[in-house]
């Protein structure tokens, strides 16, 4: 409680001292910061304001869009009760929150553009109430667990892009070793490989990303998508990018068994049909995935000695990451404190060579 207090104090004054006469000059990525505490996510174009968040306990999470030179003008307002920002197109809107007490902090950007940025409500947070986003994908995941679509809030020019994924121990000597291992005799299989380790600590997962360009261009992948590109970018194509999917992958190349398995393989798998369990993977206590076991579906790139390369909040890196068979995983509900092998021998799953 006291941890949450200081960053609400500290962060506030820091609002407060760049609140009033904020413009955007030319076109600009609009940064994206989230409390940990409290749970709101906070956006600014200053890069000054961005840095002294941070430094007050907020995690940096890229730029969530790239805001216009011009435009209609998007408000900025706080609320010293609770201690979170709104954001709104519409000035009815900005007065009706200053007649509740609200505080009006000025001009944050503008609005125009084609990209649209949706705007989630959560009945139930004291603090932190209202995201903004522009990914379909988290929008959807919101609503899943009970947030309220509330529709686009104002426009773009351009997506955001995560900030890279500090790497663990774990996961910067996974990347240092995975490179040294036995490499295979096709040189794709290598050249998909060295493209998928130059994005791990830098591609956040993305629950339906990867299959547009703008969501390429913003290193927004999700484990199927991810595969798949890394193969495309090698020169290979092994499905359609729009629509891949680890049922699509599924029977793709050949099969061939555990013991076989070979650098570049895919290893695929689906959890076993049940009436009652719940997959559920979350990060900063969001959840990010919330399915029926039955839906639950994950690949992985095979890179030898029991290592693999995958996009899941799972991996050690909380997105493209390098994992080994024998780690324990925690993060995904119903298949908690089971090792990755353990895991995909104990559902549906098939190996396929598709080089």
């Amino acid at each position: 409680m006291k941890l949450k207090s200081r960053l609400v104090i500290l962060t506030g004054a820091v609002f407060l001292f760049l609140a009033v006469g904020m413009s955007v000059k030319a076109d600009v990525a609009m940064y994206r910061l989230y409390n940990p505490n409290s749970g709101e996510h906070f956006y600014t174009e200053s890069a000054f304001e961005r840095d002294q968040t941070i430094k007050a306990g907020w995690n940096d999470e890229g730029t969530g869009w790239i805001a216009p030179d011009s435009g209609r003008p998007v408000y900025r307002l706080y609320n010293p009760n609770a201690g979170d920002h709104f954001y709104t197109l519409e000035a009815y809107e900005k007065d009706s929150l200053v007649a509740l007490g609200w505080k009006y902090e000025g001009i944050s950007w503008q609005s125009g553009g084609s990209v649209p940025l949706y705007r989630a409500y959560n009945p139930n947070a004291e603090a932190g109430s209202h995201n903004y986003t522009t990914s379909g994908a988290e929008q959807l995941n919101l609503t899943a667990v009970g947030w309220k679509d509330e529709g686009i809030s104002w426009y773009g020019v351009g997506e955001g892009k995560p900030a890279p994924t500090p790497l663990s121990a774990e996961e910067d000597y996974y990347r240092n070793a995975a490179p040294k291992l036995t490499g295979s005799a096709d040189p794709t299989v290598e050249a998909a490989i060295n493209h998928g380790l130059g994005f791990v600590g830098k591609s956040p997962y993305n629950y339906g990303g990867g299959r547009t360009t703008a969501s390429i261009a913003a290193n927004q992948f999700d484990c199927s998508s991810f595969v798949a590109w890394m193969y495309a970018l090698a020169g290979h194509s092994i499905d359609y990018q729009p629509t891949v999917t680890t049922y699509s992958l599924w029977n793709k190349g050949v099969a061939v068994s555990w013991e076989n398995m070979q650098r570049g393989d895919l290893i695929i798998f689906n959890a076993p049909a049940t009436s009652n369990a719940v997959v559920q993977t979350s990060v900063n206590g969001q959840v990010l995935y919330n399915k029926p076991a039955e839906a639950f579906g994950h690949v992985m790139m095979y890179l030898g000695d029991g290592f693999f390369l995958h996009d899941s909040v799972a991996s050690s890196s909380g997105g493209v990451g390098i994992d080994r068979f024998s780690d324990v995983q925690k993060d995904i509900q119903y298949f908690t404190n089971q090792t990755w092998q353990q895991l995909v021998q104990s559902c549906d799953y098939t190996i396929r060579r598709v080089v």
